[in-house]
């Protein structure tokens, strides 16, 4: 129970929006042909490059820090 209560806190510290994202694409594609698949992810990573958790990431990223993703 402890391990799952800290992979837990973790978790949530994470891009809790793209997790959310990813989860749904994954699910849906046993149920899409591959050309609707590629096109939810690219409408999809579309309006992720939008969102604040991935500018968070590009700057952790080049100031060589951890990120600090709030959900948006």
């Amino acid at each position: 129970m402890a391990h799952a209560q800290t992979l837990v806190a973790e978790l949530a510290k994470g891009p809790t929006r793209a997790y959310e994202g990813v989860k749904r694409l994954f699910y849906g594609a046993t149920n899409t042909s591959l050309a609707e698949q590629m096109e939810f992810e690219t409408e999809w990573l579309t309006d992720m490059a939008e969102t604040a958790d991935v500018q968070e990431g590009i700057a952790a990223f080049l100031a060589k820090r951890p990120p600090q993703f709030n959900g948006r």
